[in-house]
């Protein structure tokens, strides 16, 4: 950071030039994550754990590890899922030992004081459920992993979610059982949309918005959401910010912090973009009829750290999110940015909602936010095949 950069200034006192190792730098998140770093003068290390070396038989030497964590104060880290061709056995082993490599090694440097790992929010519950699911803080998609291990074919969505479940878990009983000198916590993001850092993400087939933009049809990138996607999106700034407050806030010590942000579907984007440009007609998108449950968790956590963090307890509203990514796709494109609009309410917490308290939003759907309004006739014990409230953090499926 040169003299002329301004530091962003943070609710914690955070020491100039304190170094963090950023793995896997070239993520969407993490890139957020980077820059939100620097813009509150810290100095950043990164590291880049490819696929490609974590064939069967050959994961990274933990030298590897131990070189990456020299001299850091923090580590912003997420696992690395090896190629899915491979058999599930090696598939989970060397997703949760790009996990645990990094945790022993920071075990070795005395100057490590914060590791925080990016999960998922399919390590908690799987996206689609037939019916509502409460998710809590130990809570694991069961659903996906059993499909793993009973169903081969059932996607490498499905091989990479269980993969994702394993890893985290052996994070947390790694940290149960070594105890170690310094903190951990885990952020799990729903479906990542806003700015973006990096070019490569951009086209992404994955960047369902880009493809609303330019082709004036968004595709089915959540499996099994259907036609009209709705689920949760959340902005890539306030999953950064999440990791930031992880890293240097002593209130926030061994939280396992879902990130969802705002319930939506591709009409409301495309409500958007017709506001943004009203002489172009994009068609909306019809259900298809399926009876799809809610997953819902408490936000009072976040909301709390939100407004700690940017005076705002709640997410970014997606209708925002939406209008500065068209404004990015162009000044890409070169064509003259779009005009601001005015949001409409959205259905994200706020710090002192009542509406957040009781579960109630401005929207038809979720039915329930907060878990602690639970739907009538749901118990912990109905949603056993999707998340499995009572199991520790620690426990293992199998």
């Amino acid at each position: 950071m040169t003299e002329q950069q301004t530091v962003v200034p943070s609710p914690v006192e955070i020491p100039p030039n304190t170094l963090v190792l950023v793995t896997n730098a070239t993520q969407m998140i993490h890139l957020a994550v980077i820059h939100q770093l620097l813009s509150r003068g810290c100095r950043i290390k990164t590291g880049q754990f490819e696929r490609v070396s974590l064939s069967p038989g050959h994961p990274l030497h933990k030298s590897v590890y131990r070189d990456a964590v020299k001299g850091v104060y923090a580590i912003v880290h997420s696992p690395t899922v090896p190629n899915l061709d491979n058999t599930l056995e090696d598939v989970w082993s060397l997703t949760a030992a790009s996990v645990t490599c990094m945790l022993e090694a920071a075990e070795r440097e005395p100057a490590v004081q914060a590791v925080v790992y990016t999960s998922s929010m399919v390590a908690a519950a799987p996206l689609v459920t037939p019916r509502d699911v409460a998710v809590t803080d130990d809570s694991w998609n069961i659903k996906d992993t059993m499909r793993a291990v009973t169903s081969p074919r059932g996607g490498d969505h499905v091989v990479r979610n269980s993969a994702l479940v394993r890893a985290e878990q052996e994070l947390w009983e790694w940290y149960e059982e070594q105890r170690p000198g310094f903190k951990i916590n885990v952020i799990s993001p729903s479906n990542i949309i806003g700015q973006v850092l990096g070019a490569e993400h951009t086209t992404d087939w994955r960047n369902w918005l880009w493809r609303l933009y330019r082709y004036g049809r968004a595709g089915e990138v959540i499996p099994g959401a259907g036609p009209t996607q709705a689920h949760w999106y959340v902005d890539v700034e306030d999953v950064a910010l999440l990791h930031v407050a992880a890293i240097f806030d002593s209130d926030i010590t061994s939280h396992r912090l879902q990130a969802w942000g705002c319930f939506r579907d591709v009409n409301d984007a495309i409500a958007v973009l017709e506001r943004l440009d009203d002489k172009k007609v994009y068609q909306r998108v019809g259900d298809d009829g399926v009876n799809r449950g809610q997953l819902y968790t408490s936000f009072t956590r976040v909301s709390e750290i939100l407004f700690k963090w940017k005076g705002k307890g709640s997410w970014k509203e997606f209708e925002d999110t939406v209008v500065e990514s068209i404004k990015m796709f162009a000044r890409m494109d070169g064509t003259p940015s779009a005009s601001p609009i005015r949001s409409r309410p959205a259905s994200c917490p706020s710090h002192d909602s009542e509406d957040l308290r009781r579960g109630r939003t401005t929207r038809p759907r979720p039915k329930y936010l907060d878990i602690s309004h639970r739907p009538e006739g749901l118990e912990n014990g109905e949603h056993a095949a999707e998340t499995s409230p009572n199991m520790s953090r620690s426990s293992f499926l199998l």
